[in-house]
C-alpha cells in the first residue's frame, strides 16, 4: 500500500449518457480500466476537481493505434 488514499469519482461519457465509477487512489502510479458501453466522449477523472494532480490518458484512434 502506498502513502496515501484517495477516494474519488471517474465520470465516463459515452452516447448514451454518464456514469460515475468510484475508485480510490493508493499509490503514486496506478492504472484504472473503467467499463463503458461504446468508445467515451469524455472523462473526467476527480469530477470535482479536489485532488491536486498530474493524469495522463491514452486514446485510441479509429484506425486502433494510441495516441
Amino acid at each position: 500500500m502506498g502513502i496515501f488514499r484517495l477516494p474519488l469519482e471517474v465520470e465516463i461519457t459515452t452516447a448514451a449518457g454518464s456514469k460515475l465509477y468510484p475508485i480510490t487512489v493508493s499509490k503514486a502510479t496506478q492504472i484504472f480500466t473503467l467499463p463503458a458501453d461504446s468508445p467515451p466522449l469524455l472523462v473526467l477523472f476527480d469530477k470535482g476537481g479536489h485532488l491536486l494532480k498530474s493524469a495522463e490518458f491514452q486514446k485510441e484512434r479509429k484506425n486502433g493505434s494510441i495516441s
